[in-house]
């Protein structure tokens, strides 16, 4: 919100700093708000989704004023046709989801991986790079609905607790959009900044390489993932 991606460069000062974070305040806000009512509980984490979108929308009309009317009537119109092309993959994936209840394929799953892995950590070695695969090929929303059910019931056979399969997933989910072929957040990096695919795909190697790191801690240290649910 109220962000320019052409802002001149300069030396630090507190000054500049200050006047920095006084016209921000309004989008620094954002995640004090949220955060700050997920955990007093003022509100759920989807709750929070619509709470976002309200503020945001009055941020921009009222304090920044750089969306019009107009343009929040053309941006609720993309936004909804970008949904209305997710709830075939939703519907899919859910009706699969049933299917696969019924059939007993998660528990089938469950049982054949621990035929094929004897330990814990063999398990998770091999769902971190199954996942980094998927990650790459499939976007996250479908990659969710479709896996998390069979990928939590073998995870439960394995001792594994499933926020911390959650946040795995989510971290190998999100490197696989920094990754090609597929790379979305690529994609749309090279179109915003007029650079090359490649270029920008380079440059994010450093990022990647963080999250890798980030990955492995959370996957062999699950009570960083704990701490904040025990």
């Amino acid at each position: 919100m109220g962000t320019n991606l052409n802002n001149a460069r300069g030396t630090f000062s507190v000054k500049r700093l200050w006047d920095a974070v006084r016209k921000g305040i309004f989008a620094l806000m954002t995640p004090v708000i949220l955060l700050g009512g997920i955990y007093s509980g003022y509100f759920s984490p989807t709750e929070a989704a619509a709470v976002a979108v309200g503020y945001a929308i009055l941020v921009e009309l009222i304090v920044y004023r750089e969306l019009s009317p107009k343009d929040f009537f053309e941006e609720f119109v993309s936004t909804a046709v970008m949904l209305g092309t997710l709830f075939p993959i939703v519907a899919v994936a859910l009706s699969l989801k049933s299917v696969l209840a019924i059939e007993g394929v998660p528990a089938a799953f469950a049982d054949w991986l621990q035929t094929v892995f004897t330990s814990k950590v063999a398990f998770l070695l091999a769902l971190n790079a199954a996942l980094l695969l998927v990650g790459c090929l499939i976007d996250v929303v479908s990659a969710i609905l479709l896996l998390g059910p069979v990928l939590l019931a073998a995870a439960t056979h394995f001792g594994i607790n499933p926020v911390q399969l959650g946040i795995i997933m989510i971290i190998n989910l999100e490197i696989g959009l920094l990754t090609p072929p597929i790379g979305l957040n690529l994609l749309v990096a090279s179109g915003a900044f007029k650079k090359r695919f490649a270029e920008v795909s380079l440059s994010v190697i450093p990022f990647i390489i963080l999250m890798l790191i980030a990955l492995l801690l959370v996957t062999f240290i699950p009570e960083l993932t704990l701490y904040f649910v025990s």
